[in-house]
């Protein structure tokens, strides 16, 4: 494609195929997608009414959007660029890549926090294991700096567990 220039490409007679290999062939240039939007989709003509041209024009948003990372300002400044129903289509395609982000991201940050919430679980067990261990221990005798050596802790903590209450919940 880096072969032909970009009227060469917009010479082929078949117009969504032209616009595809536009958008190929610069697909690693972001400033250029960004100057020649208008270019790119230029000869496309949607028929409404045809389910088949939406859904390529459709793809072909996808793919511009997923190959750049355009803030919405320049989004914006993009759509202006195009016809109107080109518009309505890229709007459309937009609106819906924010939607699944904003799901994902209330998913990853559920997951988080969900992972976060059994970490603090697991030591607050940890940390009441200990508490019991180092009571039950004393209970039957044994020095502080052994109950130390036993439960690989600092001397210090197991003071600090043995002032709390043995059946504590936190």
């Amino acid at each position: 494609l880096s072969q032909f220039s970009d009227k060469d490409i917009l010479k082929i007679k078949m117009s969504f195929l032209a616009n595809v290999l536009l958008l190929l062939k610069h697909a690693w240039d972001e400033s250029y997608l960004f100057k020649t939007v208008s270019l790119i989709f230029s000869s496309i003509e949607v028929n409404k009414k045809a389910v088949e041209d939406r859904n390529f024009v459709e793809a072909m948003f996808v793919y511009y959007y997923k190959i750049t990372n355009f803030n919405v300002e320049q989004t914006k400044e993009i759509m202006e660029k195009l016809s109107e129903p080109l518009q309505e289509i890229a709007k459309s395609t937009y609106d819906r890549f924010v939607q699944m982000g904003l799901k994902e991201g209330m998913q990853k940050g559920m997951q988080k926090g969900m992972q976060k919430g059994m970490e603090k679980g697991m030591e607050k067990g940890d940390r009441r294991r200990s508490r019991i261990g180092v009571h039950n221990l004393r209970e039957k005798g044994f020095p502080i700096e052994e109950i130390a050596e036993a439960l690989e802790l600092p001397i210090a903590e197991v003071q600090k567990l043995l002032s709390e209450n043995k059946y504590d919940e936190e």
